[in-house]
């Protein structure tokens, strides 16, 4: 599906123009372990294999919005702080754009190898 979408592109056709279905992505790499680091809450966390970021987020104790658990809606994006490694993003939200930027990340489907360092919605002063 990236290769027509870029295929599209590249003939100067309007990506809103492009309409196609999409039923969840694997990701470009295999799932693994990763860390996540969120110096709001002062925590580190091991995202297992077969858990998901916002699962292990929120066993943590970390509230993050979220509602499809898709990678379609966006509520669950988070802010990225750092990346050591690289994100696989699985989302359908976020434009090719801001994947390749790497400041946001949709905790719902998505993952890493190496270690993210993420914002929370969590304000003490609130």
């Amino acid at each position: 599906l990236e290769a027509v979408q870029r295929a599209w592109a590249a003939a100067g056709r309007a990506a809103a123009d492009l309409r196609f279905e999409t039923f969840g992505s694997s990701g470009r790499l295999a799932a693994q372990a990763f860390t996540v680091r969120v110096p709001r809450h002062d925590l580190a966390i091991t995202v297992p294999a077969d858990c998901s970021l916002l699962d292990a987020l929120d066993a943590a104790g970390v509230q993050t919005l979220w509602d499809c658990r898709r990678g379609e809606c966006g509520l669950c994006a988070m802010d990225v702080l750092a990346v050591d490694g690289e994100i696989d993003h699985r989302d359908v939200f976020l434009s090719a754009h801001e994947k390749q930027a790497t400041t946001r990340i949709c905790a719902c489907v998505s993952r890493a190898v190496g270690t993210l360092t993420l914002d929370s919605a969590y304000r003490a002063d609130a």
